[in-house]
């Protein structure tokens, strides 16, 4: 079981929600810009009506709800990944977003660590979504970093890596990592303990 944590869990994360912070950040950056650009840009945002239509929002809302609980992609998460970098790339309080994302994702950043800020939520998603793709579709001897599979799975780095040095379920490669089998194996009896209201 999780210990208690204040840090974004990947269940608390609503890709609705989230795609619009993203699309709102992205829009209050481009007014920033804009403005010292005035008087020859001038920026006119529309209102759809709906929580997220923009592309960017579209990317972050079915990245999230395929991290989040599985549901379909239309391309590989890498190409999400992709067409997020443009406005990712854009300075955020000093650092760049994709710095956060890149972190979390090599694992110099614990998603214990993240903020829960846009931009935490998102590099948590990203690791997650990885995870997912890689433990869905991993074919044999594929592996999972211990950061990618905490953040799936809605626990801390170190637990990961406690129980696959434990031999309680997770199986580790040469390199350190999750072997994708058994992280499928150990998820999918995460699943039925939860359903069973077992810890």
């Amino acid at each position: 079981m999780a210990p208690p944590t204040s840090k974004p869990r990947l269940a608390q994360i609503d890709p609705d929600a989230l795609a619009k912070a993203v699309e709102d950040d992205a829009i209050h950056h481009a007014h920033r810009l804009a403005l010292t650009l005035s008087p020859r840009v001038e920026l006119r945002v529309l209102d759809s009506g709906v929580s997220s239509y923009t592309q960017i929002g579209l990317s972050v809302r079915d990245l999230a709800a395929y991290a989040v609980g599985g549901a379909r992609l239309d391309a590989p998460v890498h190409d999400y990944m992709i067409s997020l970098l443009e406005v990712l790339g854009q300075p955020v309080g000093g650092l760049t977003s994709t710095t956060v994302i890149d972190e979390a994702l090599d694992g110099r950043v614990d998603v214990d660590d993240l903020d829960t800020d846009t931009i935490g939520q998102l590099a948590l998603v990203t690791c997650a979504a990885l995870a997912r793709e890689r433990v869905e579709n991993g074919r044999d001897g594929q592996s999972v970093p211990a950061s990618w599979l905490a953040a799936l799975a809605g626990t801390s780095t170190r637990q990961v890596q406690h129980i696959s040095l434990s031999g309680d379920g997770l199986k580790r490669d040469a390199d350190g990592d999750v072997t994708a089998a058994s992280a499928r194996a150990w998820l999918a009896a995460r699943r039925l303990r939860a359903s069973q209201g077992r810890p």
